[in-house]
């Protein structure tokens, strides 16, 4: 492992991740430097061309303050990015509250038309019962018993209350 990708490790390890590598030597040839800066140097300087250390110096400055800028700006992002998750969570739960009034309507809606149709569908069998029943209790077909009395009475009974819970005529 060159010394280069050893200190950029070291950075690494230690969290610092904006360090820059400046690789000054008298002994490399080119290629092991670009060796070097492919395992992480920001730059290199050869000793006989110390004239170029300022410029090294400042573009690894500015390259540092670069991926500052663009951790900043992908941490701003990814805030930004979770906000408009949450935004658009909110917009969702807010069209499902907007549904619910209309469909507790509409359930509304059906059960009233169910109701009026069940009540019309009991109200005319229910009425022939009450008037069979009182032709009985008249005794228009023959006399009755006690007992048969008390049975079409309790018939006749149970069907006006019947009627009753099937809520006004139309």
């Amino acid at each position: 492992m060159s010394v280069a990708s050893e200190m950029a490790q070291t950075a690494d390890e230690r969290g610092v991740n904006a360090l820059a590598i400046l690789l000054v030597t008298g002994s490399l040839g080119e290629e092991k430097a670009v060796e070097c800066i492919k395992q992480g140097a920001t730059d290199y300087v050869l000793k006989d061309s110390l004239a170029r250390l300022p410029e090294s110096v400042r573009r690894a400055l500015q390259e540092k303050r670069l991926r500052e800028q663009r951790k900043q700006m992908e941490e701003k992002l990814a805030r930004k990015v979770e906000e408009l998750g949450r935004k658009t969570q909110i917009e969702e739960q807010n069209r499902e509250l907007e549904l619910r009034p209309r469909e507790a309507e509409q359930a509304t809606r059906l059960k009233s038309a169910f109701l009026a149709s069940m009540s019309h569908e009991l109200r005319t069998p229910m009425n022939a019962i009450i008037g069979f029943s009182q032709l009985l209790t008249d005794e228009t077909a023959g006399p009755l018993n006690e007992k048969q009395q008390r049975f079409v009475g309790h018939v006749l009974k149970g069907a006006r209350h019947l009627l009753q819970l099937g809520g006004p005529e139309d």
